[in-house]
């Protein structure tokens, strides 16, 4: 992902190269009036999450935090014709965001010895790791305005993006290290996840060393949602009526996702990747 950004970037300095590609937009002395025709697009974006806040399982656990993460965002877009350099435009579409928070922790189990005196040893120690997965689903629309300070391919982008996620899902999977522990009585145990057991409880196994204990939707969710987005970008010529935009931007959201949480959202960063086509020439 930190890749394709760097690559996004590089494409858009070379759109400062190719602003000529677009001269006959620009006001010259023959047309002295700048006009940038209309046009529609289509987007697709892959993004880097992180995660701002935190949020609880139902389990008496810590909160998960600092989550990492990706996801992507589809639209269209429709930017009408402009005298300015000015433009105001609007996209819609979904979007798709996951996070994945981890945290280590100190438990106590019951072991019996592997002896004939099955001696119960209580309050043994191990490491369990528990991760989460977080995905909410959003389908959104967005007025954007695009400044043009130079009347070229470059351009400062701002939009207020208004959101209604539909699905807002979460997991929490509890793993022990694989490996021999070894009780005080000298006798040992195979350290897993024991797959009756955890039937018998309702949860599902992962791994020979993990286990869901929790899938659910988020409660109490804050359905509506609003976020502002800015960055920069260029606008690239590919044939007389095609061009291709790439768009670096930022998406901060400002309402949690869910009342039941400590201020949890998902902000990103975006590579808007889109191709446009000219209504009129």
């Amino acid at each position: 992902m930190k890749n394709l950004i760097a690559v996004l970037f590089s494409v858009m300095l070379c759109g400062a190269v190719a602003a000529q590609l677009s001269a006959q937009d620009k006001a010259s002395p023959i047309m002295p009036e700048y006009i940038r025709n209309a046009r529609i697009g289509l987007v697709l974006t892959p993004m880097i999450v992180t995660q701002q806040g935190s949020y609880n399982a139902t389990c008496n656990c810590p909160e998960f935090r600092d989550g990492t993460g990706g996801g992507f965002l589809a639209g269209v877009t429709y930017e009408p014709t402009s005298t300015s350099n000015f433009v105001f435009g609007g996209m819609a579409g979904i979007e798709s965001r996951n996070i994945t928070a981890r945290y280590k922790l100190l438990e106590e189990f019951t072991f019996s010895s592997t002896t004939s005196s099955g001696q119960v040893f209580n309050k043994i120690p191990i490491t369990a790791r528990h991760e989460s997965n977080a995905s909410i689903n959003t389908i959104f629309a967005m007025p954007f305005l695009k400044y043009f300070p130079f009347y070229n391919s470059l351009y400062l982008y701002a939009g207020a993006q208004a959101g209604y996620i539909y699905s807002a899902m979460y997991d929490h999977v509890i793993y022990v290290d694989d490996g021999v522990l070894r009780l005080p009585d000298g006798t040992t145990n195979r350290l897993g996840v024991d797959n009756d057991v955890i039937r018998s409880r309702g949860q599902e196994l992962v791994s020979s060393n993990g286990a869901r204990v929790e899938s659910s939707t988020f409660p109490s969710i804050n359905r509506f949602q609003f976020g502002m987005m800015a960055g920069f970008g260029a606008e690239i010529r590919l044939s007389r009526r095609f061009y291709f935009v790439p768009t670096l931007t930022y998406n901060l959201q400002f309402i949690p996702i869910s009342a039941n949480t400590i201020g949890f959202r998902m902000s990103s960063i975006n590579a808007l990747l889109e191709v446009q086509y000219i209504l009129s020439l």
